[in-house]
């Protein structure tokens, strides 16, 4: 960082943007600023920051900070960024690191002015480079994944509330229809709810299987109201389902014309909206980050530790980090474990080793991460060869450390894999051993 550095600290809201002017040594060189958040604002605020970084000196770098807060920021950042100065540094900050940041700072009071004043503050006690720009692709890809994400966990709140209505008007309904809610089944409850909606119409023959569920039906008084919410509701969740499969067409159009041949595509049991939602929300670099164990953080895929005096120690997964990538990578550890024995034999030893399945499951999403880490950083693909170099060395240490457990699920004895860099030749130069895991 220069030694003489103008930092703006940016407050955004809805309808305008308070600014604070700070130079190197934390000194406001002018009253807050307040600009509407509009281009004309925008216009106004880039001419001010350049005045009085010529106060500084001559050519004097500019560091804009603001919270990532919405998508009130964007047209901020789009500006900035379209003038492609080597002169700005543009950061975007995390809401949480502010508020923390002003709490340590013993800043009871909350206003929009004394928010810019913490930000450019907080943009001087902690230097870092410019935030990553993502091009429209990556921008769209990340929206995409980000409402698939959404409408997911919509359809399932409707299967929850579909089955729980099914079990009160329906006792024993999946004697008749399985354990899986299908299309044909959603159509068929969406049309024919009540035994009486049969009865004016034809049943079509894909229909007619469904049809002795009506003889579970009991006491048609005390359900008759939920009549209307279970055809809303299967409605409702095909709807989703058609909405679903549009994005995952839109992704898969997406990935096919700009990333066909992506890199991430070489680890089994990594599929396309996995590698979208890795590159919507990095980028598809792991530049910004310096080790693996940053790339981990900003996941969030490690536990906390919690313990006082003599209370018992217990670990749990932190709730930080950026939970669509967490998310992602949790899921991306079902697929991993059919198709890549290397992440099924890791999975496998753990069990073998009394780690829960949650546990398990989360330091195999740890193990997928630091893979995909790697393997960015290295600019090297899978090499399945290279892999299975470590399965012996793993699994000598888990027999010697941990008695092998017979029976007809788990046993530590199969062979296993240590994907650490240091293991795989994939860590970058300077990096060595860097993406250690917890559990090797």
């Amino acid at each position: 960082m220069s030694a003489k550095t103008l930092f703006v600290g940016i407050d955004v809201s809805s309808t305008s943007l308070d600014v604070c002017f700070m130079d190197q040594g934390g000194k406001r060189i002018s009253s807050i600023h307040t600009y509407p958040n509009l281009p004309d604002g925008f216009k106004l605020l880039r001419q001010d920051a350049l005045a009085f970084s010529r106060l500084l000196g001559k050519r004097t770098p500019i560091v804009f900070g603001f919270e990532s807060t919405g998508n009130w920021h964007r047209n901020l950042e789009k500006f900035l960024r379209a003038r492609k100065s080597k002169r700005f540094t543009i950061r975007i900050i995390n809401p949480y690191r502010i508020k923390e940041f002003r709490k340590s700072h013993f800043k009871l009071s909350k206003t929009d002015k004394i928010d810019s004043f913490m930000i450019a503050k907080f943009l001087i006690a902690f230097p870092e480079p410019s935030s990553p720009y993502l091009s429209p692709q990556q921008l769209s890809l990340r929206s995409l994944t980000r409402f698939r994400r959404t409408l997911i966990e919509e359809r399932t709140r409707y299967i929850n509330r579909l089955r729980k209505n099914l079990r009160l008007v329906y006792p024993g309904y999946k004697k008749i229809v399985g354990e899986k809610l299908t299309t044909r089944f959603l159509s068929f409850i969406s049309t024919y709810p009540f035994p009486e909606d049969v009865k004016d119409s034809p049943i079509p023959s894909s229909f007619r299987k469904f049809l002795p569920l009506f003889s579970l039906l009991q006491d048609k008084e005390s359900v008759s109201f939920l009549r209307n919410e279970i055809k809303w509701t299967a409605e409702r969740i095909i709807s989703l389902q058609k909405q679903i499969e549009s994005i995952e067409h839109e992704i898969t159009r997406i990935m096919d014309t700009y990333y066909p041949d992506h890199i991430l595509f070489s680890i089994p049991g990594i599929g396309k909206i996995t590698v979208a939602t890795i590159i919507g929300e990095i980028g598809g670099s792991v530049d910004r980050f310096p080790t693996a164990k940053h790339f981990i953080g900003y996941i969030g895929l490690y536990p906390v530790v919690y313990q006082s005096g003599k209370n018992k120690v217990f670990f749990k997964m932190t709730w930080k980090g950026n939970k669509w990538l967490k998310m992602a990578f949790i899921l991306a550890t079902a697929s991993a474990r059919r198709n890549n024995p290397q992440m099924r034999n890791f999975y496998n030893r753990l069990r073998a080793r009394g780690k829960s399945k949650k546990a398990a499951g989360g330091a195999l999403a740890r193990k997928l991460a630091c893979l995909v880490y790697a393997i960015l950083a290295s600019g090297k693909k899978w090499d399945e060869n290279i892999a299975f170099k470590s399965i012996k060395r793993a699994n000598e240490m888990s027999i010697q450390n941990f008695p092998v457990v017979e029976n007809d699920i788990i046993k530590a004895s199969r062979p296993t894999i240590d994907f650490s860099t240091h293991n795989t030749g994939l860590s970058p130069k300077g990096n060595s051993g860097s993406t250690r895991l917890l559990y090797s």
